[in-house]
């Protein structure tokens, strides 16, 4: 992979900046042992949409924002 060819990398503000439009605020929950979980999320919707059905539709998917959230459900006793 680290002898395929590509360009270099450039910081580009713009794209960093057009990230913000995209994602939601950080989320911030507490988890089941008391700790702090950090989530992001995006939101999806349909905008071209020919039925009223999938033109209302909107889909929103939570990432898991850092390590420790990552590992709090591997923390959690098995049933």
């Amino acid at each position: 992979m680290g002898a395929y060819p590509a360009p270099a990398y450039e910081h580009d503000p713009a794209a960093q900046a057009a990230a913000g439009e995209i994602l939601t605020p950080l989320l911030r929950l507490p988890g089941p042992d008391g700790d702090e979980l950090s989530f992001f999320a995006t939101v999806a919707t349909f905008g071209t949409a020919v039925e009223v059905t999938a033109s209302e539709l909107s889909i929103e998917l939570a990432f898991l924002a850092d390590a420790a959230t990552a590992d709090a459900p591997l923390k959690l006793p098995r049933r």
